[in-house]
């Protein structure tokens, strides 16, 4: 994990789901906003962003900070460098591996995945030797979160997934659709 999950909320996902949000610098800043803003308001440690690797290379680790920063800033224009940003609280991980385990190719990409089992801890739960997972579901495309989360549930029935969409549609005056 780069940068890890800064919300300590309890999650609306049981211990053995997932919810991952492949994604890469090539998808435009304002799609990753509405991503990490919808996986803000989930407020569920296992609802992750995850890249392939790094912006840039890892020794100049200053491009993917820029690139967090432009994406996680609650304003789209702070600046860090120039004071503090208010952040949203979602999870950015760089993890090849999760790529590999469901075939993205192409992002953004979303998967759900349940029934997951860690065999060992410290590693990728993109490793086969390392996570089990019983069964899971992907899109690919930009689209919502609450789209996929609503195509999801209405195929799975998912209590986890209803409590999610419940947390997004909380509020809004029209029930109606958040993010794009």
């Amino acid at each position: 994990t780069v940068f890890p999950a800064i919300d300590s909320r309890p999650g609306r996902l049981s211990a053995d789901e997932r919810l991952y949000v492949f994604v890469s610098s090539s998808v435009p800043v304002q799609t990753l906003r509405n991503y990490a803003a919808t996986i803000d308001r989930i407020s569920d440690p296992n609802v992750v962003m995850v890249m392939r690797g790094f912006v840039g290379t890892m020794k100049d680790w200053t491009k993917m900070l820029e690139f967090s920063s432009r994406v996680l800033a609650r304003q789209p224009h702070c600046d860090p460098k120039e004071g503090q940003c208010e952040m949203y609280a979602a999870n950015l991980q760089i993890d090849p591996m999760l790529f590999r385990r469901y075939g993205i190719t192409v992002v953004p990409a979303m998967v759900y995945a349940r029934g997951v089992t860690r065999l060992d801890v410290a590693m990728s739960e993109g490793l086969v030797d390392a996570a089990k997972v019983t069964d899971h579901y992907q899109m690919q495309g930009d689209v919502s979160l609450e789209y996929f989360l609503e195509s999801v549930r209405r195929e799975t029935g998912s209590a986890s997934l209803d409590a999610m969409l419940a947390a997004l549609r909380e509020g809004r005056e029209d029930g109606g659709s958040y993010g794009k």
